[in-house]
């Protein structure tokens, strides 16, 4: 796992079995309080978001800011352990996806997954087995954001 300096700025939530769908219901139930006139079809895509996969980790980002390393580098080693979790995931023969929704970002969400204040979400990891090959989206030639510098 990444560390830097070993100050292990992340930690795990695992959701799987009936957890998952417990977790559904907290994100149905909390999109209809902030959404009062959500339709049935919205209220329920948000009690089965964690049933798109056997698994879901949130990764949670808990950087220490009076640490000697600084709190940038620390968030960077979080989306790290995101990326290692897809390469492994990958890498095992199953499919992953990070996802940050609107429930990453919810405060009332984040509280009810039992995190702090001055945590967040670095990603929630979906894994799994692929039913299809996931769509390819356009990506970026390497060449047109590289630049090869000269000095001076």
């Amino acid at each position: 796992m990444p560390d830097h300096r070993r100050v292990v700025p992340y930690r795990f939530i695992v959701f799987a079995g009936e957890a998952r769908g417990r977790a559904g219901s907290i994100l149905s139930t909390m999109y209809g309080n902030q959404n009062p006139g959500a339709d049935a079809a919205s209220l329920a895509l948000e009690q089965q978001r964690f049933l798109r996969a056997p698994v879901v980790v949130a990764v949670v980002a808990k950087t220490d800011p009076a640490h000697k390393t600084p709190e940038w580098e620390q968030v960077l080693c979080c989306g790290a352990v995101c990326h290692n979790m897809l390469l492994g995931a990958s890498a095992s023969g199953f499919a992953g996806q990070w996802l940050t929704e609107w429930y990453a970002y919810d405060r009332e969400v984040l509280a009810a997954f039992g995190l702090a204040q001055e945590e967040r979400i670095a990603g929630f990891i979906y894994l799994g087995t692929a039913k299809e090959d996931p769509l390819e989206r356009p990506r970026v030639e390497a060449a047109d954001i590289t630049t090869h510098w000269q000095g001076g």
